[in-house]
């Protein structure tokens, strides 16, 4: 498999491109190397990160003089190389591997990379602090993943399933981030809890926080990082075997979970500011 030619040794590698080209305008400041993962966010370009959200679109394609443009001073303004929208190309490429738990290997084939940065991929979100790559085509002969990257190429609400690696259901009795990979969260509340919510990852996704037990003197404040129509969810002393259904809705100018459900048990009650 040949690598893209470049002013500097490029980090994404085409195997066999499946899609032409495209071009989007660029986050502002962000900085963006030829080669290197780039994902849409609220419909710009940015670089590969460890981040929710973000929709892998390819690896940028600058010209050969340029080894990289950084956005300008706003959103979608003229980059450093003087034009609006970076190219990038869709297809398969090669990244570095990821090492540990996160190492893809062979018997991964198949399965879906996340973004660590605009070079590498792991295997798993970390719990659901990750956003989708692409899938994983095939090992290289050095240990590197192939994956398949484009707007094109993979559906949303398939690319970002629940995190393979993962129970679908986490357990939580003390203060964590919560995971937004994993469809359910079962509360076990006996005190003061303090539990942020990431974003969603893809239009439509479902979460549902689930009380199963109430003890002492219980207070479990969910707080995701953007909600629509709602700053917290608060299960108190009286929220035993209670539920509420978020989606994350991409639809609006700030993507953010919306209340979808909220469901109470003999007289339980959730406190939703």
């Amino acid at each position: 498999m040949s690598a893209l030619t470049g002013p500097r040794q490029r980090i994404g590698t085409v195997g066999r491109p499946v899609l032409g080209n495209a071009g989007l305008p660029v986050k502002a400041n962000v900085v963006i190397y030829d080669g290197a993962i780039v994902c849409v966010s609220g419909g710009y370009l940015t670089k590969g990160q460890t981040a929710t959200g973000l929709i892998a679109a390819g690896v940028a394609d600058l010209s050969p003089a340029t080894a990289s443009v950084t956005g300008g001073a706003s959103d979608g303004a003229v980059t450093s190389s003087g034009a609006v929208n970076v190219r990038f190309a869709q297809g398969v490429f090669k990244f570095v591997n990821s090492t540990s738990a996160d190492q893809i290997l062979q018997a991964n084939v198949g399965q879906l990379a996340y973004i660590v940065d605009d070079q590498t991929v792991a295997l798993t979100s970390a719990n659901g602090t990750r956003s989708v790559a692409g899938v994983i085509m095939g090992i290289d002969d050095d240990g590197s993943p192939y994956v398949s990257i484009g707007l094109q190429l993979l559906d949303p609400a398939a690319a970002n399933v629940v995190d393979s690696t993962a129970a679908d259901c986490e357990e939580v009795s003390t203060s964590v981030t919560l995971s937004a990979a994993r469809r359910t969260t079962r509360l076990t509340v006996g005190g003061t809890l303090a539990l942020p919510l990431p974003d969603g990852t893809y239009a439509g996704q479902r979460k549902t926080l689930f009380v199963a037990s109430v003890s002492g003197t219980p207070a479990a404040t969910v707080t995701p990082a953007h909600a629509s129509g709602f700053t917290t969810i608060l299960f108190g002393a009286a929220s035993g075997k209670s539920s509420v259904d978020l989606e994350w809705d991409n639809s609006i100018g700030t993507p953010a979970w919306k209340l979808v459900n909220v469901t109470v048990f003999a007289g339980a009650t959730v406190t939703i500011t």
